[in-house]
């Protein structure tokens, strides 16, 4: 989950989390987060019932939202952008259905009909690759900065760091009441 124009801070007291200052270059923990040269932060979890429209919903009355979910397994990708509490897009691929399916709802940003157009184009050459998986990865990329398997923004790499449930916020944090704790 990325956000712009919240930082780091802010973003973990919304969730009652603390920082433990601890490198996460794999992004191995259950969350991590960094902040990025693009003015967005990112909020990286392993849990992939973190991205939900209800969190990226509540947490987009601080700043743009963007929730993005990937599953390479069965190779699901999913981009939605929230403002205001409000869906604005989403594009979802599941590739274990068809290789080209692709759900588009909502406005579009204008550099994303080039990419579907592009990517499309690609995939209609290609049997062993899935480029419409990349279709909502790229377009988050596009606006935020970031996307889960490139090591580098503008030859810097982000500076992710162990994030863990702390102190008393715990309770009363929103990912433990969406969890029922």
């Amino acid at each position: 989950m990325a956000v712009s124009g919240v930082n780091s801070d802010a973003l973990l007291a919304h969730f009652g989390f603390r920082d433990t200052g601890v490198p996460d270059e794999a992004n191995e923990s259950l969350f991590s987060i960094a902040e990025l040269a693009t003015g967005w932060t990112v909020l990286w979890s392993n849990d992939e019932a973190f991205a939900s429209d209800e969190t990226a919903a509540l947490l987009s009355q601080h700043g743009p939202v963007l929730a993005v979910c990937v599953n390479e397994t069965c190779m699901h990708s999913t981009a939605v952008m929230f403002e205001n509490r409000t869906s604005r897009w989403r594009l979802h691929h599941e590739g274990n259905k068809i290789l080209d399916h692709l759900v588009i709802e909502g406005n579009l940003p204008f550099q994303a009909s080039a990419m579907i157009a592009d990517l499309r184009a690609k995939q209609a050459h290609a049997t062993d690759v899935d480029f419409i998986f990349d279709i909502p990865l790229e377009v988050a990329r596009s606006i935020c900065g970031f996307k889960h398997d490139l090591t580098e923004l503008d030859g810097i790499e982000p500076a992710f760091t162990v994030v863990e449930a702390g102190g008393q916020r715990r309770q009363t944090g929103l990912w433990n009441r969406l969890m029922g704790r």
